[in-house]
């Protein structure tokens, strides 16, 4: 990525805390898929350092809203606190005394955190062993995730590189 984008640098942030409860769902999946090359492996991959998501709220953004993250969590039983006012989250965060009188409210996710990229992407190569290549600086084109149609009880996923590499995967 760009120095300037905000997926730069090591570090990828990871919360279960969305709007939607596809993506909220799809990260408690992943998360226990981390923890699985975690214990494999032995490297801490995942760092807790809790999110929190405040605002006026003024309905959904391509983010989401906070209104929205709390009902997500609260349908899927997910932990998380939850802010009525400026006042309720500059008490709880000192640092954000700016809140206090302001038509904020927030949800804070303590389980939320980030992960080392390159730590994790090392992880994954010591899990798989040596059933796997490793093909760096390889730009992927394509990508068919039902490459193996005819045989329905094997998943195969076939990408071609720009070079012209096939590489499949079950």
């Amino acid at each position: 990525a760009p120095p300037t984008a905000s997926s730069n640098g090591d570090s990828r942030m990871y919360r279960q805390m969305y709007s939607n409860e596809f993506f909220s769902k799809m990260q408690t999946t992943a998360l226990k898929r981390w923890r699985e090359v975690e214990e494999m492996t032995g490297e801490t991959l995942l760092q807790k350092n809790g999110l929190l998501f405040y605002g006026e709220d003024t309905g959904e953004t391509v983010e989401g809203s906070v209104l929205g993250a709390k009902q997500t969590m609260e349908n899927l039983g997910l932990e998380h606190s939850f802010y009525e006012n400026g006042d309720d989250i500059a008490e709880a965060f000192p640092a954000l005394a700016g809140c206090k009188g302001m038509p904020y409210s927030g949800v804070c996710e303590d389980t939320a955190g980030h992960i080392k990229a390159s730590k994790a992407c090392k992880a994954m190569i010591t899990a798989a062993g040596e059933s796997c290549e490793v093909h760096t600086n390889s730009k992927i084109v394509s990508l068919d995730v039902n490459a193996n149609a005819e045989n329905n009880d094997v998943k195969r996923i076939c990408a071609t590189t720009e070079d012209g590499l096939t590489i499949m995967a079950d």
